[in-house]
């Protein structure tokens, strides 16, 4: 059974998620704190499996916390829980940036707190304990699969791509931080990206990283034209389609049609909408997430295009999930730890 601290200064909120987590005979909440201080304190005197921390407190926020911890190099799992309000939202994007596994999103009214809600910190929570510790193996191209799970892929064209098209999921915001603002200016292709979020989260997400970047970062708008140099995020809780409208120039279409696998947006959605653009040579990138989103879209999209995958490797995933689908079919062409995974697609455009 994995302990669990909670922290949060509503007593309504504490009750809430105490009753949610002892409802699974893996967790137990042996510990609760009011404020930062006592929390630090306590996960210094204590063991802890996971530390529920809700990010926003009265005189304080989460983020103080994972600085001293971070500062002190104290390594325990952190889950945030916040609102998808504007301000709110910033603050968990930064959390991640600074060490927390994940985040949950709650209702801004805690009153209304739903089953969901509670599916969900639940889910996290056991996804954080799920994953094989990280191995530091180090490859640069998969190998060959074969039997059941190999996939019989057309022969593939030197060709320069015309797009580049990512996903990722569970430590998909920390494994961005790290890669896009190693991306070049003079990209000269456009990037589109599905990130698994909920609603309110992804324009905090494309704004820090427009911040952090030198290529440009939006997040995505029903109607955006696709541009050379800018990367364009789903927004959370819509799919993500690329069309062409009525001038044959490629476009976004935002909507919200029916999750597909409970996922909305979908990387496979992303993909398959690819079939029907002008564009033949396609990069596709998967890195961290859990579950294998992504894949059936590649399979897909290659029995019509011309694609070439590169997929995040095991040591640098937060989940190796989506990438590890990709690779026991065979589906990927190089594989690299985060850090390299921008050198790797500057290289196949030819820079």
């Amino acid at each position: 059974m994995k302990k669990v601290l909670v922290v949060n200064d509503s007593a309504l909120m504490r009750r809430i998620e105490c009753d949610i987590i002892n409802s699974d005979p893996d967790f137990q909440v042996i510990d609760v704190s009011l404020n930062i201080d006592d929390a630090y304190d306590k996960i210094k005197q204590n063991k802890y499996d996971i530390v529920v921390l809700e990010m926003v407190l009265r005189g304080a926020d989460g983020l103080d916390l994972l600085r001293r911890l971070k500062d002190e190099q104290i390594h325990i799992t952190v889950i945030a829980v916040s609102t998808p309000i504007r301000e709110d939202a910033g603050e968990t994007l930064r959390a991640l940036e600074m060490g927390a596994y994940d985040f949950v999103a709650r209702p801004a009214r805690p009153i209304s707190v739903s089953d969901d809600f509670g599916k969900h910190l639940l889910r996290v929570m056991h996804n954080s304990f799920s994953e094989k510790p990280r191995t530091a193996v180090k490859r640069e191209r998969p190998a060959e699969q074969s039997g059941e799970n190999a996939v019989t892929r057309p022969e593939r064209k030197n060709e320069k791509p015309e797009i580049v098209a990512l996903a990722c999921s569970t430590g998909g915001p920390q494994a961005l931080y790290t890669m896009i603002p190693m991306l070049p200016k003079e990209i000269d292709v456009p990037i589109v990206i599905v990130q698994h979020m909920p609603t309110g989260f992804t324009e905090a997400l494309s704004n820090r990283l427009n911040e952090l970047s030198r290529i440009n970062v939006k997040e995505a708008e029903d109607g955006d034209i696709l541009q050379p140099g800018w990367i364009y995020i789903a927004p959370g809780g819509k799919h993500m389609e690329i069309i062409e409208n009525q001038n044959k120039q490629a476009c976004v279409s935002v909507n919200k049609k029916p999750p597909v696998n409970s996922l909305r947006p979908c990387a496979d959605v992303m993909y398959e909408s690819l079939i029907h653009t002008h564009y033949k040579n396609i990069l596709c990138v998967v890195l961290t997430g859990m579950g294998a989103d992504g894949t059936k879209g590649i399979i897909e999209l290659g029995r019509q295009k011309n694609v070439y995958v590169i997929t995040e490797s095991q040591e640098s995933c937060v989940v190796y999930g989506m990438p590890k689908s990709l690779e026991q079919k065979g589906l990927s062409d190089e594989t690299f730890p985060i850090e390299k995974i921008s050198e790797a697609i500057v290289k196949k455009l030819g820079g």
